[in-house]
């Protein structure tokens, strides 16, 4: 693993300094160890690894501490050290990861922390060799970064399906937990996401929810053109934001709409008769609400219009009419543009 170039970084980055290097000591600058942090860390597994790297090959130096501490206090995410012995330094990798899932900070393992050089001591031999000292001279230990933010990981689902209303986006947001009582990965309720479509090689923010105590969200967006669509939910200050995997939206079809279950159930005057009527929009045949259904009863070689009705949260149809005597009943689906009408089977009561 190659490490990015620390002359501007070493320039420019002054050693943070905790209690345990005297504010006094003298920085010996012919021993430069720089040390590449990363800004952020997500936490998506028990002892996360957090992605520390230096270049290897460093002798004058005997061992470098750095702790992580919570600014604001709450205390230490960690500590981790590097001797010039270690394979790991050698190959320019620094082996330290977070804490275990039953971490007991379970409300402060998120936040910005503080990255503190503890110990910092220069090799006996290599001092003796250059004339300094290991009491009062220590290494210099330049940081990539002075602080790394850490959040929680997230997950973002999506599925889309074509209606008659327009293209209806459906998921969940979840986000790891550290926490041994609960799943690895929890609900994330009460949080923005975003839907995107790509438009003309950018993503283009098109509409936004909220999702639910349980982290699932739902909406339908007026569009009816193939394309490529995400969801991106929006990051918290202790989780960050995360992208779902892109979907694909077939070109909104129009093609006849389905009635079927038909029956008719006749109880003295009247008449009761059910359906289910169905819609395709490019996602197959699906029960919809609100389509105007015309009900039709027989009479002699013409069918006679007798109820209006729109149907129910499942497609569902139900009409109850006047019922001289036993004839034949059928549903008529009144077309939009969405769908063409569409006459259903008969029952006769």
């Amino acid at each position: 693993m190659r490490l990015r170039s620390f002359a501007a970084v070493a320039a420019a980055a002054a050693l943070v300094l905790a209690p345990a290097v005297p504010a006094q000591a003298k920085i010996v600058s012919a021993c430069t160890v720089p040390i590449n942090v990363p800004t952020r860390l997500s936490i998506t597994e028990g002892r996360q690894p957090v992605g520390i790297t230096s270049p290897g090959g460093l002798t004058c130096f005997e061992t470098v501490m750095v702790e992580f501490d919570l600014i604001g206090g709450g205390g230490a995410l960690g500590m981790f050290s590097i001797q010039p012995e270690q394979l790991g330094y050698q190959k320019g990798v620094v082996d330290y990861a977070g804490p275990d899932r039953g971490f007991a900070w379970r409300n402060n393992v998120t936040g910005t922390y503080a990255i503190n050089v503890w110990k910092a001591t220069l090799d006996s031999s290599w001092a003796s060799r250059n004339g300094y000292s290991t009491t009062s001279d220590h290494a210099n230990v330049v940081l990539s970064t002075s602080t790394i933010d850490v959040r929680y990981g997230a997950r973002t689902s999506l599925t889309t399906t074509r209606t008659t209303a327009g293209l209806r986006l459906t998921g969940a947001v979840t986000r790891y937990s550290l926490y041994q009582g609960e799943p690895e990965w929890v609900a994330q309720p009460r949080t923005t996401v975003t839907a995107q479509k790509l438009v003309n090689g950018r993503w283009t923010n098109v509409a936004t929810a909220a999702t639910t105590s349980k982290g699932t969200y739902a909406f339908t967006v007026k569009d009816s053109t193939r394309g490529s669509w995400r969801v991106v939910s929006a990051a918290t200050p202790g989780v960050w934001s995360a992208t779902s995997t892109t979907r694909t939206a077939k070109s909104a079809t129009v093609t006849t709409a389905k009635v079927s279950a038909v029956k008719a159930n006749r109880k003295g005057s009247k008449a009761t008769v059910t359906g289910k009527v169905t819609t395709n929009a490019g996602s197959g045949h699906l029960a919809t609400s609100g389509v105007r259904v015309k009900l039709q009863a027989r009479s002699g070689k013409a069918w006679k219009t007798v109820a209006t009705v729109r149907s129910g949260s499942k497609g569902s149809l139900r009409a109850t009419v006047k019922a001289p005597g036993t004839r034949s009943y059928r549903w008529v689906v009144v077309g939009t543009k969405a769908y063409r009408s569409g006459i259903s089977g008969t029952a006769r009561a």
